[in-house]
């Protein structure tokens, strides 16, 4: 049948199509969990989608605002219905849900790229992901001292985080820190904040980050800590290629280059370079 027998239609993705949500990212082997597509609808507020065909659900779209720009995650179409138009009707959905507002963000696969560069987004950086197995662990630098954060510390970290990277997630860090405190550490010199460390785990792989610090020393010791915490289980950790020296510092330590993703945006691009300035990103689904 032609696309012009089977219309796409758009309904609004409610916690009813979280498992709907979890089989298209199976086929797309990703790493989320139904915790995750739960985050995801708070931080949407309403901009969130679920492709349908002849009432069939055939792919989702999630539009999340975070006050400087818009973030644009989980486009996961139906292997059956690609190349029907799915993924560029749900895309330019969310672009006119959020478009009207300023700069409009996302990570792109090598397979999604020439997709979002035909929408307009141009690409402004990179990120890698990288994975472990092995269990060595990292040495942690003695002048910095590395806390378990506890809820108190919460209102100091998101006022850190917000300073260091310019836009506003104070809902995922704190989801973050609920669903995984085993991962969230602080580093202090003296009573100052010199960063901090979140984690979670995924179906796949445990994920570290974000990583928000003054410095490569000092995300090198929070990333440590992390390490030590987490379980025997491969990890994965997605972090911007803007030092290079972190990145082989990594590499160096048994992190492999699993892929990359390409970050794009389209529209005002005054705030949105800050984004990038982490040494661990929160996961493409969510900058």
């Amino acid at each position: 049948m032609t696309r012009m027998e089977q219309p796409i239609k758009l309904i609004p993705l409610q916690p009813q199509h979280i498992p709907l949500g979890m089989q298209l990212k199976s086929w797309a082997n990703w790493n989320q969990v139904e915790a995750d597509w739960r985050l995801l609808l708070q931080l949407s507020k309403g901009g969130t989608f679920v492709a349908t065909i002849q009432g069939k659900p055939v792919g989702t779209a999630v539009t999340i605002h975070y006050h400087t720009f818009f973030w644009i995650g989980m486009v996961l179409v139906n292997p059956t219905y690609r190349g029907k138009g799915v993924g560029t009707y749900l895309l330019k959905a969310a672009l006119a849900y959020a478009k009207p507002e300023g700069a409009v963000m996302l990570d792109a696969t090598a397979l999604g790229q020439p997709l979002y560069q035909s929408l307009g987004f141009q690409a402004i950086g990179e990120v890698a992901r990288l994975e472990r197995n092995t269990p060595t662990l990292f040495s942690i630098p003695p002048h910095y001292n590395i806390q378990a954060m506890r809820q108190k510390d919460l209102g100091l970290v998101i006022g850190y985080d917000q300073d260091k990277i310019q836009f506003r997630r104070a809902l995922l860090l704190q989801d973050f820190y609920e669903r995984a405190p085993a991962f969230a550490f602080k580093a202090l010199q003296g009573e100052t904040l010199m960063g901090f460390c979140l984690g979670r785990s995924g179906s796949h792989f445990h994920h570290i980050g974000p990583i928000v610090a003054d410095n490569r020393e000092v995300a090198q010791a929070l990333l440590a800590q992390a390490l030590l915490a987490a379980p025997r289980r491969p990890l994965i950790i997605d972090v911007p290629i803007r030092e290079k020296d972190w990145l082989a510092y990594l590499v160096e330590r048994g992190f492999t280059m699993q892929r990359s993703f390409t970050r794009m945006c389209i529209g005002d691009q005054q705030h949105v370079h800050e984004s990038l300035q982490q040494y661990a990103i929160a996961g493409p689904a969510l900058a």
